[in-house]
């Protein structure tokens, strides 16, 4: 089996990663879009047509996130696949006219496992998952996000402590 390719910019963020710098973020702009890439943070590029299973996410493992949509593009099933590596994923987008809590246009954002959590439908008398989700997903992802949240809480402590010392 031939391995997955990196996505645009990825080269960059494993050579880093394999030096020991970790990113706080990564930024992964989807779409045909790709300018306006964040200043001084770490951005990855992934074209409109991309298909599932096409590039190695494995390189945000345990670093949180955004997915940026810009154009025409399943960003939540790429937020899917990256969701099985980062520590979280949030997928930033302009709310179309069919959305009911927002005005069209206005900046809009949501964890990925959010998004899943409302597009499960009953089949059976039973809430399922869509099928970019799963059960598997769900309980991995959240013990990643939980772990990163208290890694971020120690780690605050810690600073506090030397501080006041």
């Amino acid at each position: 089996m031939k391995p997955k390719k990196l996505p645009a910019y990825g080269r960059q963020l494993k050579r880093q990663r394999d030096s020991g710098q970790h990113p706080d973020r990564v930024w992964v702009l989807c779409g045909d879009d790709w300018g306006r890439r964040p200043r001084n943070e770490v951005s990855l590029c992934v074209e409109a047509g991309y298909r599932v299973g096409t590039y190695d996410w494995s390189l945000v493992a345990g670093v949180p996130v955004h997915v940026v949509e810009r154009g025409d593009v399943d960003a939540v099933r790429l937020a899917a696949e990256i969701a099985r590596f980062a520590t979280s994923v949030t997928i930033h987008w302009r709310a179309g006219p069919d959305e009911v809590f927002c005005q069209a246009g206005r900046a809009r954002q949501e964890d990925i496992s959010d998004i899943a959590w409302c597009q499960r439908q009953q089949v059976d008398g039973v809430l399922r998952w869509p099928d970019w989700w799963s059960d598997t997903l769900e309980s991995e992802y959240r013990a990643r996000r939980k772990a990163w949240h208290r890694a971020l809480v120690e780690d605050l402590v810690q600073q506090h402590e030397q501080v006041a010392v």
